[in-house]
């Protein structure tokens, strides 16, 4: 899963990709749009459903930039 995207233990409930989207906005000075899609718990396969997710899907194709964070555990 993605906890920490999430904002799981964050005290500010933003995780890293909320604060990534403060620091951009700070950076180029004017607002951005951010979609998170980063779920607690989720496993590969869980994350590949997603992937075929109409709503999330669009939001991919139509984006400028895409982040995708993966934690491997051994």
């Amino acid at each position: 899963g993605d906890s920490i995207a999430f904002g799981i233990g964050d005290p500010l409930k933003k995780g890293y990709i909320g604060r990534l989207k403060e620091a951009f906005e700070q950076y180029k000075r004017s607002p951005i749009q951010v979609s998170n899609y980063g779920i607690p718990k989720y496993r590969t396969e869980d994350v590949l459903k997603q992937l075929k997710v109409r709503k999330i899907k669009k939001s991919i194709q139509q984006a400028n930039y895409i982040i995708i964070n993966i934690l491997v555990v051994t």
